[in-house]
């Protein structure tokens, strides 16, 4: 006995498969189809057995599986933008911080620089007062002295300061300064 077939949704002709009773179907696409299959060669009018074949879609190109793949690279990717954005900012805030801390260190510098260079200045002045037997004004000028050392140490401690006392202490460290060049310049406040 011969056979011929034909897959409705793939093909329209019938084909001829002898005696043959296996057919084989190796890469049908997902879908439905309906195979047919009747006696004798294709151009006869035997009668015709169907059967409905569906082939599902494998699990990768189902939309749920898409959606979830997408999902999840869309998750990772932001997952890695949120930690690449918090190791900047983590970074930033070191960067800060040194910079803060270079700062704080060359004030302290710039003012133990300063500070010897004038404590010298206005020793030898009180110096100059007592040995010209000045001791009125070597006692006035001593006590502003020890008043600015006060204020300089004070101010060096803390970390920041209001302006009002960083004037206080310049316009002291000027006074004193006036006193010691024997009021040869002004100045207004």
């Amino acid at each position: 006995m011969e056979y011929s077939y034909r897959i409705i949704g793939l093909q329209e002709n019938w084909i001829s498969i002898g005696s043959n009773q296996l057919i084989t179907l190796p890469s049908l696409l997902p879908g439905e189809y309906t195979f047919e299959i009747k006696a004798g060669k294709p151009q006869n009018s035997a009668p015709i057995k169907s059967l409905a074949i569906l082939v599902p879609a494998p699990l990768y190109q189902k939309a749920w599986f898409i959606l979830l793949i997408l999902a999840i690279a869309g998750a990772g990717i932001f997952a890695i933008l949120q930690w690449r954005i918090k190791r900047i900012r983590e970074e930033e805030a070191e960067r800060t911080e040194i910079n803060k801390k270079m700062a704080e260190l060359e004030l302290k510098a710039l003012r133990s620089q300063m500070n010897p260079h004038f404590m010298f200045n206005s020793l030898n002045s009180i110096k100059n007062y007592i040995l010209h037997a000045e001791p009125k004004l070597a006692a006035e000028y001593l006590s502003s002295f020890a008043h600015l050392i006060r204020m300089i140490l004070q101010n060096s401690r803390e970390k920041m300061i209001t302006l009002q006392e960083e004037l206080e202490t310049l316009i002291l460290y000027i006074e004193l300064e006036q006193i010691r060049f024997d009021n040869q310049f002004e100045f207004h406040c």
